[in-house]
């Protein structure tokens, strides 16, 4: 679970990427998410889930594992006015909801 503010900018996504740092396979699978297709909280908030699975939580912005036991993640902001950290955690996916 990753959770973010997304700063004022021009854009910003996130995407997973396999050990050489390509897309895993957004034909088939939402590995990505960006400014325009996020689902964001009433604050302004973007909760992201890296899982295997769809966690089935609206507005989670699940993004899928395809398949992929390893590789790298990619999260950029294009001329961000600040640059906030993100806070990722490891939870089990039947504890989503609650957190």
């Amino acid at each position: 679970m990753i959770d973010l503010t997304p700063p004022e900018c021009e854009t910003w996504n996130f995407q997973l990427n396999n050990h050489w740092m390509e897309s895993l396979d957004y034909r088939f699978h939402p590995v990505t998410v960006n400014k325009h297709t996020a689902v964001t909280r009433a604050d302004g908030s973007v909760r992201l889930i890296v899982a295997d699975r769809d966690p089935e939580i609206a507005g989670s912005n699940w993004i899928d594992t395809a398949g992929h036991r390893r590789g790298t993640m990619c999260l950029r902001w294009v001329r961000p006015a600040t640059k906030p950290d993100p806070v990722a955690r490891v939870v089990a996916v039947g504890d989503l909801g609650r957190s």
